[in-house]
């Protein structure tokens, strides 16, 4: 199941008024790259677990870490549930610039 697939699922089983698209609910992280602030004071309007991706490095049977062929070591793809508070359109806003000291 994707994330879309998990947030839209929770959404419907928790009969809230919603209109999910796949961009109006993100985390933190995920409006601040848009350069988005999440208001101050305001509470996550959803929480749920969510698959994210860590890079670890490679091992075989043994247990020993494998290396390439540049002598680092390899590296794979993991991914587990981790919890996400996720934030609508409506409690974001454009991140202001600070004032530059003079």
């Amino acid at each position: 199941m994707t994330n879309f697939e998990i947030i839209a699922e929770y959404i419907e089983q928790n009969g809230i008024d919603f209109d999910y698209n796949g961009m109006n609910l993100q985390t933190f992280a995920a409006w601040k790259k848009e350069g988005m602030s999440v208001k101050k004071g305001a509470k996550a309007f959803i929480k749920v677990d969510l698959w994210t991706m860590k890079l670890e490095d490679e091992k075989d049977k043994e247990g020993k870490v494998v290396l390439g062929e540049d002598g680092k070591p390899k590296k794979v793809k993991k991914f587990y549930l981790k919890s996400a508070a996720l934030f609508t359109e409506d409690q974001v806003e454009k991140i202001k610039k600070g004032k530059k000291a003079a």
